[in-house]
């Protein structure tokens, strides 16, 4: 549920910030977000600045 609400809210600011994000990883959208560990989902809040 969390890494789905922040999906959305940076999904809106770039349909593609998890392909950059993750350059070169021949993954699918679906695979790379599913792949990714609770660190990663916290630093990207801190990183791109939705902790509110």
């Amino acid at each position: 549920m969390l890494r789905n609400n922040i999906d959305f809210i940076l999904s809106q600011m770039d349909k593609e910030w998890i392909l950059k994000a993750l350059l070169d990883t021949g993954l699918e959208r679906h695979q790379a977000l599913s792949q990714q560990s609770l660190g990663f989902w916290l630093r990207a809040v801190d990183f791109c600045r939705i902790h509110n």
